[in-house]
């Protein structure tokens, strides 16, 4: 491949990670070449920080929320931190405690490898940007530094604050709104797309319609194969209702590619979201949960088994599997087995 722009390495075991502004690559000579990873969410798009823990390598992206491998980078698991959170600037760990910046979403710490997360800063309107912005200098300058280089994540953020504050005379927020449209739509951006989607759904100040933005976000994605983004755009439109797809197809989308990918928390996610919502023409969320508990086996993934066990306990969905079947397998895969 062409030379890559690192922005952080990390070698586990005789594997050295790359991460670039194009997505997470991996050498297994010492860098001398490059692949990218398996993951279809990692690839183009900005991974600011690779990081280890005890257990896990995590990944940090800009735009499509926080990673992380239990097999050494084998497959990768996006990570629920149970906010809205999409861009991230970094991430520490020490042991079983992480500490990410979560962008708009604030700084959040989590104690148990990530399976649950507090928030202990609350999020500002700021926390995108390198320097605080408090007059129109400081925002002048940091719209023709996002032109210039054509960042579109950076001309989101502005157009947020533009359309808090009203810094600029001659520029509308909207106006910033839609460049960022344009040059996310150019980068196929689907999480940024998503994300502007979803403010010009409550905010209503660009020239295009939400409706097409998101259906725009909803073709990247399809064609990227990004399954959690899918499941999340699902969501969204069950409620938003602002595009020609039912919300059941685009789950339908998500729950394949899901499957395909052996997404082991993704498929637990959609069998919790369709026995709840029901919106699934061809998919059952029993056929999710036993997709899920598959996955968990074949990742050896025994905390997502105990969690498919409590749920199974609860809703009583597979016929042929009780929730103590499931929490024995988690056992022997716990023990070693």
């Amino acid at each position: 491949m062409g030379n890559l722009n690192f922005n952080a390495l990390l070698l586990s075991g005789s594997s050295l990670f790359g991460a670039t502004s194009a997505g997470l690559f991996v050498s297994a000579n010492n860098g001398q070449t490059w692949q990218p990873v398996s993951s279809p969410d990692l690839r183009q798009v900005e991974v600011r920080q690779l990081v280890a823990s005890a257990t896990h390598l995590y990944a940090a992206t800009f735009g499509r929320g926080l990673y992380r491998s239990a097999d050494n980078g084998q497959s990768w698991q996006r990570v629920t931190l149970g906010y809205n959170a999409r861009f991230f600037h970094s991430i520490a760990a020490a042991g079983s405690t992480l500490i990410a910046s979560a962008g708009t979403e604030g700084l959040f710490v989590s104690a148990n490898e990530g399976a649950n997360w507090t928030r202990i800063q609350s999020p500002g309107p700021y926390t995108l940007l390198p320097n605080m912005i408090t007059n129109a200098a400081d925002m002048r300058e940091a719209y023709n530094l996002a032109m210039t280089n054509g960042n579109a994540c950076l001309l989101f953020s502005l157009a947020e604050i533009e359309n808090t504050h009203s810094y600029l005379s001659n520029t509308r927020a909207g106006d910033i709104l839609s460049q960022s449209y344009q040059l996310a739509l150019q980068q196929h951006n689907a999480p940024l797309l998503f994300e502007i989607a979803r403010y010009e759904n409550s905010a209503g100040i660009m020239p295009e319609k939400a409706g097409d933005i998101l259906s725009a976000a909803y073709n990247e994605a399809m064609r990227q194969q990004q399954a959690r983004l899918l499941f999340e755009m699902a969501q969204f439109e069950n409620t938003a209702k602002i595009i020609n797809l039912r919300a059941g197809d685009i789950l339908e989308e998500a729950y394949r590619f899901a499957s395909a990918q052996m997404d082991q928390q993704l498929l637990f996610d959609l069998a919790r979201y369709e026995n709840e919502y029901d919106l699934m023409r061809n998919i059952t969320a029993a056929m999710a949960l036993q997709q899920a508990y598959l996955a968990a086996v074949l990742h050896k993934d025994y905390a997502t088994l105990y969690q498919l066990a409590d749920y199974e306990a609860e809703v009583n969905l597979l016929p042929d599997m009780s929730s103590e079947d499931i929490r024995r397998k988690a056992r022997i895969i716990q023990l070693g087995g």
